[in-house]
């Protein structure tokens, strides 16, 4: 459940990376070839977006 509010708080392309990686288990090649990007680019993008995310996960819940 904290994971899942966690991934739901960070922005679109975040979200739609980390859930490639995490539910469909896609390689960096699957995933540079469905983004349109070098493999390399998407190893960067998906380094910060585990960064945000573990970053999200420390803060806790948002007050809503």
């Amino acid at each position: 459940a904290r994971l899942q509010q966690a991934i739901s708080r960070l922005d679109d392309r975040e979200r739609a990376l980390v859930s490639l990686t995490l539910d469909h288990k896609r390689s960096y090649a699957e995933l540079a070839t469905l983004l349109g990007l070098s493999v390399s680019a998407t190893k960067s993008r998906l380094f910060r977006a585990r960064a945000r995310l573990g970053q999200l996960l420390k803060e806790g819940p948002r007050d809503e």
